[in-house]
């Protein structure tokens, strides 16, 4: 208790903020098939720590969720087998935490998203850009790329001849506002 209060006096006197922001995470996804490409989406929001000195800033969101029959394509027969794929009644969410992100606002920078799909856990990297500070808040875009086998998901396929490519790419954007 002593040595919290004393970081929240000093805090100040280093040139560091710390904030609890609301992050809004929209997310894309890019896949491919047999015969044509298609794209999907869902949203999430979530508490966020964010901490910003003169140089950078440390993003952490201990869990950002999305309820899997929440995500879309708008195709409805491709929604319906994307559902199937990811068994929603044993696997309901898809769950990633961002822990301790150095981000800089002025060039993109490697980080580590931990996400929880299908019972599996995994480190997967994310390439994120530089941050920007605009008036709705501080906006962060980031992408990377996901193998549906890594998730131990069975790729949909119609008639064992139109099959879903492994690779998804996914592309995120974080709205991190005040609550």
């Amino acid at each position: 208790m002593k040595t919290t209060i004393l970081l929240l006096c000093c805090t100040p006197l280093f040139g560091v903020r710390a904030d609890l922001l609301h992050a809004k995470i929209e997310v894309t996804f890019d896949g491919t098939s047999t015969l044509h490409d298609f794209t999907g989406n869902g949203k999430s929001e979530s508490p966020a720590d964010w901490t910003r000195n003169e140089t950078e800033a440390v993003l952490s969101i201990a869990d950002v969720s999305f309820d899997v029959k929440s995500l879309s394509t708008d195709h409805k027969k491709r929604d319906r087998n994307m559902l199937k794929m990811f068994e929603p009644d044993d696997h309901p969410e898809i769950r990633g935490t961002i822990k301790n992100w150095h981000l800089s606002g002025k060039e993109a920078t490697d980080q580590i998203l931990i996400l929880n799909i299908h019972g599996q856990s995994l480190e997967v990297p994310v390439r994120m850009e530089a941050y920007e500070i605009t008036p709705e808040g501080k906006v962060l875009n980031g992408s990377f790329t996901l193998s549906l086998k890594a998730c131990d998901l069975k790729r949909p396929s119609v008639m064992g001849v139109i099959r879903v490519g492994d690779e998804v790419k996914l592309h995120v954007k974080l709205l991190l506002t005040q609550p």
